[in-house]
C-alpha cells in the first residue's frame, strides 16, 4: 500500500491521488498522510526503483539487435 501511495502521489496531484487509492483500492488516506508518505518513503521507493533498472539493463539481451548495435 505504501509503494502504490507514494507512486500515485508522484505521477498526480495528492487530491486525485487520494480518490485514486480510495475508489480503486479503498485505501482511505487523507492528503495529509499521502503528502507524509511520499516525504518518508519516496527517496527510498526512487532509490529502489533505480537499482532495479540498473540491474535489468545489466543482464545480456537476447534478440534481434538495435540499430546501430553490434551482432557479437
Amino acid at each position: 500500500m505504501e509503494q502504490w501511495a507514494v507512486w500515485l502521489g508522484g505521477m498526480m496531484p495528492f487530491e486525485r491521488a487520494r480518490a485514486v487509492l480510495e475508489r480503486l483500492g479503498g485505501i482511505g488516506l487523507s492528503v495529509s498522510s499521502l503528502w507524509r508518505r511520499m516525504a518518508c518513503w519516496g527517496e527510498r521507493f526512487a532509490a529502489l526503483e533505480t537499482c532495479q533498472r540498473e540491474a535489468a539493463l545489466a543482464l545480456p539481451r537476447r534478440g534481434v539487435p538495435l540499430p546501430g548495435e553490434a551482432v557479437v
